[in-house]
């Protein structure tokens, strides 16, 4: 390989690698700050279960499963306890269907109307607690969206290779 096909591989894997921040910052800073949950063990959570299933797997990948319980936490007023209780079914209930083989088929039975409804569902749940906090600090939702529309612009970084 190449110099360049390295410098435009490690570019990739570095984007990769960032891929999963412009969901995971915000759950996180909105769990700390919307939801109260202590930011050392939102951090420390993050963090362990990424390296432990890193490790496990032997790639690296994000955590998933606790992003929807995250939406819901921020719209719905979930108390730190109730998202605590959330991630040990969560984690429980994977844990089994993963090692008894069932997870695929129990994805193939829920139809995809039905997880699209849920997405949609908490995708406008979201949205609106966005417009709620930018008309709240208006400052701060422009100074976001103009610094959003700026990042946006360059056409020589790794998201474009």
């Amino acid at each position: 390989m190449t110099d360049e096909g390295g410098r435009v591989r490690l570019a990739r894997e570095g984007a990769g690698a960032c891929g999963d921040l412009g969901t995971i910052l915000p759950h996180a800073v909105g769990a700390m700050t919307v939801a109260g949950l202590s930011p050392t063990g939102v951090l420390f959570g993050f963090g362990t279960f990424l390296l432990g299933s890193g490790l496990f797997y032997r790639l690296p990948m994000a955590v998933q499963p606790m992003k929807a319980v995250s939406a819901v936490m921020l719209t719905g007023g979930l108390a730190p306890g109730e998202v605590a209780a959330a991630g040990i079914v969560i984690g429980a209930v994977l844990l089994v269907l993963g090692a008894i083989g069932a997870i695929g088929r129990l994805a193939r039975m829920i139809p995809q109307s039905v997880t699209a409804g849920l997405q949609l569902g908490l995708g406008l749940s979201m949205a609106m607690l966005g417009l709620g906090l930018v008309l709240k600090t208006p400052w701060l939702g422009l100074g976001s969206l103009v610094l959003l529309l700026l990042l946006m612009r360059p056409r020589r970084s790794p998201r474009h290779l």
